[in-house]
């Protein structure tokens, strides 16, 4: 059975939902409602990373890294923000257990306060990924890229549904847990939840999802935790609601790679669907980086262009390139992957056919020069 290590972080905010209130709650009201103890959230990661050791094949070492990992950022993000996520979470449980569903504005003015937690989160375990890549093999990065691939389909899922509510769009027959034909439209979300990530995995690794024994999200529980959620940024909200249809996207630099590598290559179907799927990946990689750190990387190129003084301009240069270099480190890894796909045929025939597309690049640059260049010895 294959456990899903990103699927699991999520639950763990799920968990918050249906948790023991500390004994150091405060008295004020916004301090009222359901949250873990620290032994709890302790004692879920370890479950976490307990079930990842199956999945990863980690050793002592990789389990304890990545355990102490998951411990510094997981209680540090929930305490952070515990004040608003637990107001959420006791709003959210109060519309499930009433005679009469929530209004359409209710629920609007809920999901417009959940949406960036959801997007937050996810900024919190794109951080997570890249650190942990440091501590896996090349065959647990692989899996790793499953896991997101997997991970981002239900960042997508949470937020198109809360984009939708907070557009005024809650449909209390659907969304509802209390109305009659609840049970039927999440079955059906479901299949097409699982469905999307059994296809976004295969494209990310090359290879079938074993999926694991279904986990029901609880039905009491906020999409802004059940969606794996959390990062800001319109970058991040743009691709959540655009990304599933990658053709309707503009082609942009990474895109135009591929191509020409398929091209160059003479890739099969499979191959280009695994060449497709680490585009995929890569590109939902390298949003979510750019949209925690677009605002930033946008003052220092402004500023980069106002200065004046060189040490200035020096400074502002290596800044630049700083957050920069993340962009650049994950196109490297798309590059790698992409080499792994053409058998040692498709290469030699790409070799041999490149001295050929040389000459005619230089037939055609002598044409445009219109003929003023001439060749040869005459």
């Amino acid at each position: 059975m294959r456990s899903r290590m990103l699927r699991s972080v999520a639950l763990l905010v799920l968990f918050s939902c249906v948790a023991v209130p500390p004994a150091s709650a405060q008295s004020d009201g916004a301090a009222e409602g359901f949250w873990p103890t620290k032994k709890m959230i302790s004692g879920w990661i370890e479950m976490v990373v307990d079930r990842m050791k199956d999945d990863y094949q980690f050793d002592a070492e990789q389990a304890l890294t990545v355990e102490n990992m998951l411990k510094e950022r997981l209680p540090a993000w929930l305490d952070q923000n515990q004040g608003e996520l637990r107001k959420l979470t006791n709003e959210y449980l109060e519309t499930t257990i009433g005679r009469e569903p929530p209004s359409a504005e209710v629920m609007a003015e809920w999901a417009a306060r959940a949406q960036p937690f959801i997007n937050d989160f996810a900024g919190v375990v794109d951080k997570l990924s890249v650190d942990m890549r440091d501590v896996l093999t090349d065959e647990q990065q692989v899996t790793l890229d499953g896991n997101l691939a997997v991970f981002n389909v239900a960042v997508r899922f949470a937020n198109n549904k809360v984009q939708t509510w907070s557009d005024g769009g809650y449909d209390w027959e659907q969304d509802w847990r209390n109305s009659p034909n609840y049970h039927k439209y999440r079955r059906a979300q479901q299949t097409k939840l699982n469905t999307d990530a059994d296809d976004a995995y295969t494209d990310a690794t090359g290879r079938k999802r074993t999926r694991p024994e279904p986990t029901v999200q609880p039905s009491n529980a906020p999409p802004a935790a059940g969606g794996a959620s959390p990062a800001t940024g319109e970058l991040a909200k743009a691709d959540a609601g655009k990304r599933p249809d990658s053709k309707a996207q503009p082609k942009d630099a990474w895109q135009t790679y591929v191509d020409e590598f398929v091209k160059r290559y003479q890739l099969n179907e499979e191959q280009r669907n695994s060449a497709n799927g680490f585009l995929r990946l890569a590109q939902e990689d390298r949003d979510r980086y750019l949209a925690t750190k677009a605002d930033d990387l946008k003052k220092a190129e402004s500023s980069l262009a106002a200065a004046k003084d060189s040490a200035e301009k020096s400074q502002l240069a290596a800044k630049v390139q700083k957050l920069k270099e993340p962009i650049e480190r994950r196109f490297t890894k798309l590059k790698e992957k992409l080499d792994t796909l053409p058998t040692r045929k498709q290469r030699q025939e790409a070799a041999a056919q490149q001295p050929v597309e040389k000459s005619k690049a230089a037939d055609k640059e002598t044409s445009n020069a219109g003929g003023a260049a001439p060749r040869g010895d005459g």
